[in-house]
């Protein structure tokens, strides 16, 4: 996806997390504030449009645009276990929500990666 970006005409970005949202005068997203981890300055990317493409911090990247939206992301984090069929048979999954030894919810946890 990035090289194909690039081909069009994209910048591509490493090291440089999203800080906040540019607005235009009428508070439409008008481009990214962002920091580059490799220089330790801030600055801002103007963009026609701008792709919330966070994962878990969407949410976040949600309220640095409008402080009251209400929040759609509900993340989790966990991990994946292969098992041989012969232990668990069948075309199933398990999960299991909730922990007994204390480990946080990773909502407790976000913050922005900077």
């Amino acid at each position: 996806m990035a090289a194909t970006a690039a081909e069009q005409g994209a910048t591509l970005l490493n090291y440089a997390p999203v800080t906040g949202i540019a607005k235009d005068a009428q508070g439409f997203a008008s481009g990214v504030r962002a920091f580059d981890q490799e220089s330790g300055e801030e600055f801002e990317a103007r963009a026609k449009v701008v792709v919330n493409a966070t994962g878990a911090w969407t949410d976040f990247l949600r309220r640095e645009a409008d402080p009251g939206v209400t929040p759609m992301i509900a993340p989790s984090q966990g991990i994946h276990l292969v098992f041989p069929r012969s232990f668990l048979p069948g075309d199933s999954a398990i999960m299991v929500p909730h922990t007994s030894d204390g480990r946080r919810d990773v909502r407790d946890s976000l913050a922005w990666p900077l």
